[in-house]
């Protein structure tokens, strides 16, 4: 709520660092939220998380995120909401997401450590894109009479490849990021790039209980 973009600058500009350090110094009282879309992020799904206090179970969390990322500076959980309709877990599960070093954003943090900004947050794309999915989701098909249990966020990566983002009940399903040919982002190379990967994805979801019969935006 209230993001709003202050500057577009290409990371091959050769005035990167300084085009970026002038643009966060225009508004440095205002704090900076950083989302990576890199694809380096990892995850993982942790489900044996015993029922503890809520002090107890964040010290608790904190050791298996150690334990998990040893290397990665940057690490995080979120808790994952059971599914609609689902029963009541007796154990809560855990999404962990971590970033290893990357040259991006250690230029980034010393960029925003020379204009002397503060840091509102770090969020990682798609755990941090499924509530856009799905409001989007809802947005777009609310008037189609059914409300369908899947939906699926089609992009263009950093990288020019495909990123999709797939969505079940509110919560993360798959992610896929995948290189397209050298047909570009027009005529039907294209078309058949997006296509190809869209049906791989369909067949992912398949094994995950996907039919028709569920519904897909």
């Amino acid at each position: 709520r209230g993001i709003e973009r202050e500057a577009v600058i290409a990371w091959e500009s050769p005035a990167f660092d300084q085009q970026l350090v002038a643009a966060l110094v225009e508004n440095h009282d205002t704090p900076v939220l950083i989302l990576f879309d890199g694809a380096d992020q990892t995850y993982r799904r942790e489900d044996n998380i015993p029922n503890l206090s809520f002090f107890d179970r964040q010290r608790f969390i904190k050791r298996k995120l150690d334990m998990a990322f040893p290397s990665f500076p940057i690490r995080a959980s979120m808790l994952v909401k059971p599914l609609k309709g689902a029963p009541r877990a007796e154990q809560p599960s855990y999404l962990f997401v971590a970033i290893p070093e990357t040259d991006r954003l250690d230029r980034v943090g010393a960029n925003m450590l020379e204009a002397g900004v503060p840091v509102a947050g770090v969020g990682l794309l798609p755990p941090e894109s499924v509530g856009m999915v799905s409001a989007l989701s809802a947005k777009l098909f609310e008037k189609k009479g059914t409300t369908s249990r899947w939906s699926v966020l089609i992009a263009q990566h950093e990288t020019g490849g495909l990123r999709q983002v797939v969505v079940k009940d509110g919560n993360l399903a798959l992610a896929r990021i995948t290189p397209t040919s050298e047909a570009g982002l027009q005529g039907p190379g294209w078309v058949e790039d997006v296509t190809r990967e869209f049906k791989s994805t369909l067949t992912y979801i398949a094994r995950f209980g996907y039919t028709p019969a569920e519904g897909l935006d």
